[in-house]
């Protein structure tokens, strides 16, 4: 059976107007020169300060039109903030779910508001279960790179020597999760949600990576059953957050120091493949679909653990599925750097 990404999860809209765009080459050099910030995004980094809070600002636009793409960020050696943004797909495609994916790797330097190209992800992929950071390197996992092609490998990229390595697979094939990290050590949460040639439900897989012996970990699975697909997931407080998703809106937090899983108040709005990061021990869900009917939306929410409650934000200027987000610093200001979708307007920024 051949899956439609049009029927169950629709392309994103956004409230800036679309420009058509044929499908962007897979590959890159590394030693792709620095790209100035194009005009009509030129914000100088001290405009980020004295933006209003609860507000967003645009910011250089991402050279490549894509969604489903991983971001993670990296603090550089002068202590800034570098946001890199890994494979995706074009908007624009009638490829079959999960084809026709993009081994793209595009940095964004937040207080310079510019962009460069490094090393690319040595397959074309999307759809991983993100991103994060272990002592300055990047580490990824799980993904699809091609039809019925989903992988349960662990990539790990060195943005000082700007290369890729494979590390220790995961036990299962696994796409569409959450990560985190607590103490050093890479937490994931997912599954194949029964995808063909994938897994079935039963392979939901919540486990530890330690990279520093190169091996798994696997851990107690959440109470509800559910991987979190298509959801967003934080760490505060040493806790590994999960929320969203494929499970109306749940919230369900681990404890690594009690091996326990403990629930939390639901999304007032159940959504699906949204944005996520966090934020001075806070949880950020941005756009996405509406659960209930896949109605892109473009609702800012935040989550906040100390008081077990959501509330809604300024809405995002782009709306739908397939952004990715991350928190970056600029003049030691924490900021949330929102990606994807076609220029002009692919690269927007939170202001808490």
């Amino acid at each position: 059976m051949r899956v439609s990404l049009q029927r169950f999860y629709p392309f994103s809209g956004w409230l800036a107007a679309a420009c058509a765009i044929g499908t962007a080459a897979c590959q890159d050099s590394p030693t792709e020169p620095q790209q100035p910030a194009e005009p009509a995004a030129a914000l100088s980094a001290s405009a980020t300060t004295t933006a209003a809070s609860n507000s967003w600002i645009t910011r250089a636009n991402m050279p490549t039109d894509r969604v489903n793409t991983t971001a993670a960020t990296v603090t550089d050696a002068q202590g800034g903030s570098v946001l890199y943004v890994i494979g995706g797909r074009s908007p624009i495609s009638d490829a079959n779910f999960c084809s026709a994916g993009l081994s793209k790797v595009q940095a964004y330097d937040a207080s310079a508001n510019t962009w460069r190209t490094r090393a690319p992800f040595p397959h074309p992929i999307q759809f991983t279960n993100g991103a994060a950071v272990i002592n300055g390197k990047i580490y990824m996992t799980g993904g699809c790179t091609g039809y019925k092609a989903y992988h349960g490998w662990t990539w790990m990229y060195d943005p000082a020597t700007n290369t890729w390595t494979e590390k220790a697979s995961m036990p299962v094939a696994t796409w569409a999760g959450n990560t985190g990290v607590i103490q050093n050590k890479l937490y994931v949460l997912s599954s194949c949600d029964g995808q063909e040639d994938c897994g079935t439900s039963t392979d939901l897989f919540f486990g530890r990576y330690d990279p520093a012996t190169n091996t798994w970990t696997s851990l107690p699975l959440p109470p509800s059953g559910s991987g979190h697909l298509f959801g967003g997931s934080a760490v505060i407080g040493g806790k590994f957050y999960a929320a969203g998703g494929d499970n109306n809106g749940l919230v369900e937090a681990y404890d690594p120091s009690t091996n326990q899983w403990s629930s939390g108040q639901a999304m007032p709005t159940p959504r699906r493949r949204f944005a996520s990061a966090a934020v001075a021990g806070k949880l950020y869900a941005i756009a996405g679909l509406r659960s209930s009917d896949f109605t892109p939306v473009a609702t800012t929410s935040v989550y906040d653990p100390a008081t077990d409650s959501w509330k809604d934000l300024a809405p995002a200027p782009r709306f739908g599925s397939g952004l990715a987000a991350g928190r970056v610093f600029v003049n030691g200001q924490p900021r949330i750097e929102l990606v994807g979708g076609t220029r002009p307007g692919n690269n927007s920024q939170y202001i808490p």
